[in-house]
Order: structure tokens, then sequence, then C-alpha cells
């Protein structure tokens, strides 16, 4: 469960100690749960400016990797983040969000 309005990410009932930039990314993919999207568009998204792709992916990919180790920390069912390579990150499934 993903709420955006308090900053909180919920697996199985229990709070994930994510961070707000972490949150940000998981929520630009949960708007966006039918297509792959870049680095670069997820920097553009959350912070509002444009960057070269090799930074954006610079950038996002710790991100990315400590959300995940996060989610799975919980559960196994909460890897739900996908790397297309050389492209960028998608759902895996569809997420709960608190915008329902």
């Amino acid at each position: 469960m993903l709420d955006l309005d308090r900053y909180v990410v919920e697996v199985d009932g229990q709070r994930v100690e994510a961070t707000a930039t972490e949150i940000e990314i998981l929520y630009h993919l949960c708007r966006n749960p039918d297509r792959v999207v870049t680095p670069q568009e997820m920097i553009q998204a959350i912070r509002g400016y444009s960057i070269d792709p090799a930074e954006a992916a610079e950038i996002v990919r710790p991100h990315i990797s400590n959300l995940r180790r996060k989610l799975t920390a919980f559960s196994a069912q909460a890897d739900v983040i996908m790397t297309v390579r050389g492209v960028g990150y998608a759902l895996k499934t569809p997420l709960k969000t608190g915008m329902e």
C-alpha cells in the first residue's frame, strides 16, 4: 500500500522505512502501470528538471535498488519493480495506493 499524502509505504500491514525519493519513484511507477518509465522521465517527474540519460540512470539506480531491498525484506511478493535493461523500470503487478 502506498499513501503519498502521508508518505507511507506498507507491505502486509507493516510500514516500510523508505525515503521521500523512493516513495516518489514508486508513486510515479504506480501512475504508469502499463509502461516502462525511463530514469530521465522519472527525474523530470519527481524533481522537475531534465538531465541527460546517463546521469539520470546513475541517480535513479541506487534508489530502485534500495527500494527493492526494503520492500522484499517484508515479503518476496513485494518484489514489484521490473528492470527493462537499457530502458528503465516498470511495475510487475498493480499496487494498491491511497489514491483509490
